[in-house]
């Protein structure tokens, strides 16, 4: 047995300084359940799913042994609470990055294993809702394309959807699987149009099609990327391929997609437009593959914006979150609910005072059935010389955009915060991610509560 090298304590219902920043008129207010994975060794929380009745939730990432590198691990957090972890055959480098969970209670967990030969390995783990795993499942893909798994969804089918990347020939593309609840793979695509493809987000629809948003490069050696949307069948079959190139002809990605009412999806992200100068953009896609512009954000205005995620809410509009700043300084919160022409109905921007090199952002959006909105990311708390720290920060806005509350972490470290995922259940949401201290290489993993 291998020797125990890894401490984990459980922080709850830990006091929040009182100076910390909230906007007017909101209440700064503890997070009901927190977990800190606080380990001898860095670790790290990548994904987080609700268990069906939203009492707990899983959480998965990874931790370093000294002995051999990297484990999987996945914990229950909340009622009956466990944790798990996983190492690979080979022991080395194995990586957690996603974990869902089906109606049936059941956890899927997604990542990468490396092999003997240092190539990583698809990786798909299953586990009962009291820990149990019931399955492994592990794909090479073709000769030397070290796939790795990023995002898993469970379809209407209780089948689980699997998007990640992989190499064909030296140059970078996106795959995507579905795996069957009893561990079976359906299908496999690999999309290796074009040199270089990064995926960022994917969402399953009501007829199980999948949709895939991130980036490509069309040749090898171009300056350039073009944001990317893909669209798979529920049988695998690809429905059609779309890029998009802005006026400007330099980078555009996107980086979230979610539902649209009445069909298709809307897309998020980013488009440059010179060296100083970069747009948040919303676009609209129609189930054939049309494709409208519905917002462009920040045109023209000398800052750099990115949208980071969006959300549709239960009334029908569309809420997108990201960041914006001037030159490579500080970075300011932002958050804008648009209409379906793309006007905006109602806006945020949330500005510390502290210019630094990252300032504020607003990393994921989680909609209600009342048509408000979660919006959770990173938020400056402090700055002294060349150093900084920063807070997880949680806003709640009801459907008119008025602040309900704001929930802040702080953390047991002093550094950087990275918010890594966030799901919404009821009236809370769950929110996982890294924070690191200024002890050389030293990072904890952390798993959050936040209510409205």
């Amino acid at each position: 047995m291998r020797p125990l090298v890894v401490v984990l304590l459980t922080l709850v219902l830990l006091a929040l300084c009182a100076g910390l920043a909230a906007p007017a008129g909101a209440a700064v207010i503890t997070p009901d359940l927190e977990k800190v994975f606080a380990r001898v060794l860095p670790s790290d929380a990548t994904g987080v799913a609700t268990t069906p009745g939203g009492g707990a939730a899983y959480v998965c990432g990874t931790r370093i042994f000294l002995n051999h590198g990297t484990d999987v691990t996945v914990d229950r957090v909340g009622s009956s609470a466990w944790s798990k972890y996983w190492n690979g055959p080979a022991s080395k480098n194995d990586k957690a990055n996603d974990v869902a969970v089906s109606a049936k209670g059941q956890v899927y967990v997604v990542g990468s294993s490396q092999k003997a030969d240092g190539d990583n390995r698809l990786l798909v783990l299953k586990y009962s809702a009291t820990g149990k795993r019931l399955w492994m499942r592990a794909w090479s893909g073709p000769t030397g394309s070290s796939p790795s798994g990023y995002r898993v969804v469970i379809d209407t089918k209780g089948r689980a959807v699997v998007v990640g990347q992989c190499k064909v020939k030296a140059a970078t593309h996106v795959f995507v699987a579905q795996y069957s609840s009893a561990g079976k793979r359906l299908w496999v695509r690999i999309s290796s149009a074009g040199y270089m493809g990064f995926m960022r987000d994917v969402y399953v629809d009501a007829s199980n099609n999948v949709y895939i948003a991130g980036q490509c490069q069309a040749t090898e050696g171009s300056t350039y990327n073009d944001a990317l949307l893909l669209k798979y069948s529920a049988t695998g079959v690809l429905r059609w391929r779309k890029t998009y190139n802005s006026p400007y002809r330099q980078s555009d990605s996107y980086l979230a997609v979610c539902r649209r009412p009445g069909g298709g999806v809307y897309v998020a992200g980013g488009s440059s437009q010179s060296g100083s100068d970069s747009d948040g953009i919303v676009m609209r896609y129609t189930a054939a593959g049309t494709r409208t512009v519905v917002a462009r954000i920040g045109e023209n205005d000398g800052a750099y914006t990115t949208l980071y995620d969006a959300a549709v809410t239960s009334d029908g509009r569309l809420v997108a979150g990201g960041t914006t700043s001037v030159g490579s300084g500080d970075g300011d919160f932002v958050i804008y609910s648009l209409s379906a022409a793309g006007d905006t109905v109602w806006s945020h921007t949330y500005d510390s005072g502290y210019i630094l090199r990252r300032g504020e952002r607003c990393e994921f959006l989680a909609a209600y059935g009342d048509g408000g909105v979660a919006a959770s990311g990173y938020w400056a708390r402090h700055a002294s010389g060349d150093g900084y720290a920063q807070v997880v920060k949680t806003h709640f806005f009801d459907a008119a955009g008025d602040v309900v509350d704001t929930s802040t972490w702080e953390g047991p470290a002093v550094g950087e915060m990275e918010v890594h995922d966030m799901v919404a259940k009821r009236t809370y949401v769950w929110v996982a991610g890294q924070c690191f201290s200024d002890a050389p290489h030293s990072a904890d993993g952390f798993a959050l509560r936040f209510d409205r």
